[in-house]
């Protein structure tokens, strides 16, 4: 279902004119992954984020 939601979701943007699409996930979300390369995206950036947990003393 998620493979075909966002296939109807990339024809609809392409309908309205779209000439390219950014999409994002997790590095641990695989079955997002494998959908938006079984839909023809391609990655081409990986980002690496950082956090910082402050404790109240």
């Amino acid at each position: 279902m998620g493979m075909a939601l966002h296939k109807l979701s990339l024809q609809f943007l392409k309908s309205i004119g779209a000439t390219y699409y950014i999409g994002a996930t997790g590095y641990r979300n695989i079955p997002m992954q494998r959908i938006f390369q079984l839909n023809g995206c391609i990655m081409f950036e990986k980002k690496v984020i950082f956090r910082l947990n402050r404790h109240s003393t």
